[in-house]
């Protein structure tokens, strides 16, 4: 696929979509919603990659955070092979974060790191939807505009969909992505379901 635009204006918000022929197995099969991009580079989280451990009572017991609200446990996933112990809350706008932690991603997606939004989550008084990502995916200067030119991400619609972030199941996130493009992942070299 050949880069079709140009991204002068940033990707924050949208999603990055790795394509099947990605030379990193890290990133293969990943879909990414990129929260910073820009001259110093670009972050994002991988929001269908499921941590094996920890799970989020682990997470709660670990901090010391207490459980007393009826929400769920939010999934904890890998958000990227960079700070892997470092963990980030993606949640949905119900919710106000200190506002020096939060950062507003995109219509009904927000992102923070302070421990009061995890203990609001643990105390079911947070967000609806969240997710806990451990990690994040980080590029230099100009190299996420390499890997584009390589042909290694496709890049979704103007703004990621929280409905794929937070409802649809994990391993069929990368999919519906490609297929929200008008791409059948079974067309494309390498390609599959998923």
């Amino acid at each position: 696929m050949i880069l079709q635009e140009s991204f002068a204006e940033g990707l924050k918000g949208r999603f990055l979509i790795a394509d099947p022929s990605i030379g990193d197995p890290e990133f293969a099969r990943t879909l990414i919603l990129v929260t910073a991009h820009g001259p110093q580079g670009a972050m994002g989280f991988i929001v269908n990659r499921p941590a094996e451990r920890p799970r989020f009572a682990e997470v709660r017991r670990e901090l010391g955070l207490g459980r007393r609200g009826p929400t769920p446990d939010p999934l904890v996933m890998s958000g990227g092979p960079v700070e892997e112990t470092r963990g980030f809350l993606i949640h949905s706008e119900d919710y106000d974060a200190p506002q020096d932690s939060s950062e507003n991603v995109g219509p009904g997606l927000r992102v923070t790191s302070a421990m009061e939004a995890l203990r609001a989550v643990a105390a079911g008084s947070g967000p609806r939807r969240a997710l806990f990502v451990l990690g994040y995916a980080g590029w230099a200067p100009r190299q996420l505009e390499r890997e584009l030119q390589r042909n290694d991400w496709l890049v979704g619609p103007a703004a990621a969909d929280p409905e794929l972030v937070f409802a649809t199941p994990p391993a069929e996130r990368w999919t519906r992505a490609l297929e929200s493009l008008g791409v059948a992942p079974d067309r494309l070299m390498g390609g599959g379901t998923g």
